[in-house]
C-alpha cells in the first residue's frame, strides 16, 4: 500500500474528530455529575457575576488570601437534608449581611451537603422584618423556656439585629425577660457580617461638599435604628445641632421626619411627603408653621435602590462603608438555651464561620449564598440581584447622578474573634458600637432606653471561643491605609481635651475623654484620620505653637497604644500644631478661650 494510500481524506479526518469531540463531552458530563469537580450549568447564568466577583475579592487583600488558601468546598445541594433534632428557628431581616449564615443553610432549612447538616444542626431561616416581632417571639420562646419546656416550639431561638442597635433592641427585651430570672435574658454569641455601604444616609449634593448646609434639612429615618445613627454620628461629628423631635421643626438644626419602617423611609421621600410643623426655636415654639418636604433619606438595601431608581437626585454622603465599625450583625439568643443546648450553638457557629471563608473566598459559594437567600426572602429578589448589591455598585439614578448603593461583607470566625475583642487586637469593636449609639439613644430619648447593660453582660463569647478551637481560623478583615493626604472629608470634629496647664500631659479627664473618642473612631474604621492641635492666644506664639502640636501627638500616641490594630501607622495622614492662629471663639473670655484649646479630628478617604 503507497504512502498516499495510508493518509485519511478530510471527511475521514473530521468525521472522527467529530466522533472523539462527542465522547469527550459524555465523558465530561458524567464525570462532573458525579464528582462535581466541574461547575455545574446551573451557574452557567452567573458566569460575568462570578467574574466581577473574584475581581472585587482580589481588591480585598485579606479575601485575596483567603481566595489562595480556603480549600473550596462542594456547594450545598437544593435538596432538603433530613437532620435530626429538634427545629431550631432564626430569625432575621432582608440584609444581605447574612449571605454566609445562609450558605451554611442553603436554604429556609438545612440542604444535602450543607455544613449545617454536616454538624447535625436542624436550623430554619426565618424572614422577617418587624423588629417589635422579633422582640415579642424571642420573648415568648424564653417564656415557654421558662415555663419548663426545654425544647419550645413557639417563638425563635435566635434573632438577628443591627449591632449599633443592640442595646436599643436588647433593653426593653432584657427588661422583660429578667422578670422569668437571670438565666433568661438575650445574649449577644456571633456575627454573620456587616453592613458595608448598604445603610446609607442618601442626601442633596450640597450637604456632602458643605454639611453646613444641612442645617435645616429634613431627613426620613426611622428614629433610634441602625440608619438613624448614621446620620446622628455624622451630625455630631461635624457640630451639627440634631432636632430630637420629630413633631416639630427646628430651622436650626438637622430634623427627621419618623417613618414606619426603612422602605417607608424611602418611599416618603420617593412620594415628595411634605407636613406642617411647629417651627421651635431653643427648644419653644415661635407660633409659626411651616410646610416642610423630605430632602434625604437614611436606609438600607433594597430601599436605597428604590430611592435611586424610582426619584433619585440624592448622594451617598455617608455609610457603613466608611462607618464600617458601626453595624455589624449581631445574632441574639436565650442564655439558658445556649447553656443547655451547647453542642448545637458551637456547631452552628462552625458552620456559620466555615461558610464566612467560603463567601470571602469563592464567587460560586457566594453566587450559592444568594441562591439560599433567595429562597429565605420567598424570591423577592434574584440571586443575581442579591449578589449585585452585595457587592455593591454605583450606577446612574433616574436623575442621571451617579450614585453609590449597597455593599456588605462577609464574617468569618476570624473576623468574630475581632470584633468581639477575643484576640489579641487590643479592642472590641462591637462593644464600642453598642456603647457610642446606646449612649446617643439614651442621651435624646432617655424614656425609651430607661434600663441599660454593659456591653459585658450581653456578650458571651465562650461558645465563639470554643467553635474556633475545633475549626480552622483564616484572617480576619483589616483596613488598609495609603498614608496620603486626605482627599474626600467626611467629617470635622471639635473635640475639647483636657491638659495639664501649659503642658501635652494628659488629666484623669483626659483619659476619660479619650476613650469617648477612641470609640468613635473605630466606628469611622476605614477612614483616614487627621489630627490638628489649638490654642488660645494666652503664652507665647512659638509656645503655643510648640504646645499644640504636641498636644495633638499625645492624642495620637494615647490611641495607638490603646488599640493598635485600629490605629497603624499610615492611617493618620497628617498631625500638627496650629497653635493659636485659628480660633473658633474670641480670647477675650474665658470660655472662649476654652473652645479654643482644642483637637481638632479630620475623618476622610486618603489618595
Amino acid at each position: 500500500m503507497s504512502e498516499r494510500e495510508n493518509e485519511l481524506t478530510p471527511l475521514a479526518t473530521w468525521s472522527l474528530r467529530l466522533i472523539g469531540a462527542a465522547l469527550l463531552v459524555v465523558v465530561v458530563f458524567f464525570t462532573q455529575q458525579k464528582w462535581h469537580w466541574i461547575p455545574t450549568p446551573k451557574f452557567t447564568q452567573s458566569k460575568v457575576i462570578e467574574s466581577s466577583a473574584q475581581l472585587a475579592v482580589n481588591n480585598d487583600p485579606v479575601a485575596a488570601s483567603l481566595t489562595e488558601n480556603v480549600k473550596k468546598l462542594p456547594l450545598p445541594s437544593k435538596r432538603p437534608a433530613v437532620v435530626q433534632g429538634p427545629e431550631i428557628r432564626f430569625e432575621r431581616w432582608f440584609w444581605n449581611a447574612h449571605m454566609p449564615c445562609d450558605l451554611a443553610v442553603g436554604g429556609k432549612t438545612p440542604t444535602e451537603g450543607s455544613l449545617m447538616a454536616k454538624y447535625g444542626v436542624n436550623l430554619k431561616m426565618v424572614w422577617n422584618d418587624v423588629t417589635p416581632k422579633m422582640q415579642e417571639n424571642i420573648a415568648a420562646f424564653a417564656t415557654a423556656l421558662a415555663s419548663g419546656d426545654p425544647q419550645p416550639t413557639v417563638g425563635a431561638h435566635f434573632v438577628s439585629v443591627m449591632g449599633d442597635q443592640g442595646e436599643g433592641f436588647l433593653g426593653p427585651l432584657n427588661k422583660q425577660l429578667s422578670r422569668l430570672g437571670k438565666d433568661y435574658v438575650a445574649e449577644v454569641i456571633y456575627s454573620c457580617g456587616r453592613s458595608n455601604g448598604e445603610d446609607a444616609f442618601m442626601g442633596p449634593a450640597s450637604w456632602k461638599s458643605n454639611p453646613q448646609n444641612a442645617i435645616g434639612g429634613m431627613v426620613s429615618a426611622v428614629i433610634t435604628e441602625g440608619d438613624w445613627n448614621i446620620v446622628i454620628k455624622w451630625a455630631r461629628d461635624n457640630n451639627i445641632p440634631v432636632n430630637p423631635d420629630e413633631k416639630v421643626y427646628d430651622p436650626q438644626a438637622l430634623n427627621f421626619h419618623n417613618p414606619a419602617d426603612y422602605m417607608a423611609a424611602a418611599e416618603d421621600y420617593i412620594l415628595n411627603k411634605c407636613e406642617d410643623l411647629p417651627v421651635v426655636s431653643k427648644g419653644k415654639k415661635t407660633g409659626e408653621t411651616k410646610n416642610v418636604c423630605i430632602d434625604a433619606v437614611s436606609t438600607w438595601t433594597p430601599a436605597d435602590v428604590n430611592v435611586a431608581t424610582k426619584r433619585g437626585g440624592l448622594v451617598r454622603i455617608v455609610s457603613t462603608k466608611e462607618y464600617s465599625g458601626q453595624m455589624p450583625n449581631i445574632v441574639i439568643g436565650i442564655r439558658k438555651w445556649n447553656r443547655d443546648n451547647r453542642e448545637a450553638v458551637v456547631n452552628m457557629i462552625r458552620a456559620f464561620g466555615e461558610a464566612g471563608d467560603q463567601v470571602l473566598a469563592h464567587s460560586d459559594a457566594l453566587y450559592r449564598a444568594a441562591e439560599a437567600s433567595a429562597e429565605i426572602y420567598d424570591n423577592s429578589q434574584t440571586p443575581a440581584w442579591i449578589v449585585k448589591y452585595y457587592k455593591g455598585v454605583t450606577e446612574r439614578d433616574a436623575q442621571k447622578t451617579l450614585v453609590d448603593l449597597g455593599g456588605s461583607r462577609a464574617h468569618n470566625l476570624a473576623d468574630n474573634l475581632r470584633w468581639f475583642g477575643v484576640s489579641n487586637s487590643g479592642s472590641n469593636m462591637f462593644c464600642a458600637s453598642y456603647t457610642v449609639f446606646g449612649n446617643i439613644v439614651h442621651e435624646l430619648y432617655p424614656e425609651r432606653l430607661s434600663d441599660r447593660a454593659p456591653c459585658k453582660d450581653i456578650l458571651n463569647t465562650e461558645y465563639l471561643r470554643e467553635a474556633a478551637q475545633k475549626s480552622t481560623v483564616t484572617l480576619a478583615e483589616a483596613p488598609t491605609f495609603s498614608g496620603g493626604a486626605v482627599r474626600d472629608v467626611i467629617s470635622t470634629q471639635r473635640v475639647y481635651i483636657t491638659f495639664q496647664v501649659g503642658s501635652a500631659e494628659l488629666t484623669p479627664t483626659a483619659e476619660r475623654q479619650l476613650n469617648d473618642i477612641l470609640q468613635n473612631l473605630q466606628i469611622s474604621n476605614d477612614l483616614a484620620i487627621e489630627l490638628s492641635g489649638h490654642t488660645d492666644n494666652t503664652g507665647t506664639v512659638s509656645g503655643n505653637q510648640a504646645l499644640s502640636e504636641a498636644r495633638a501627638f499625645a492624642v495620637k500616641r494615647w490611641l495607638q497604644k490603646a488599640s493598635p490594630t485600629d490605629f497603624p501607622e499610615r492611617r493618620f495622614s497628617k498631625v500638627v500644631g496650629e497653635g493659636q492662629d485659628r480660633p473658633v471663639e474670641p480670647n477675650s473670655t474665658s470660655a472662649g478661650r476654652e473652645k479654643n484649646r482644642r483637637v481638632e479630628i479630620v475623618l476622610g478617604r486618603q489618595e
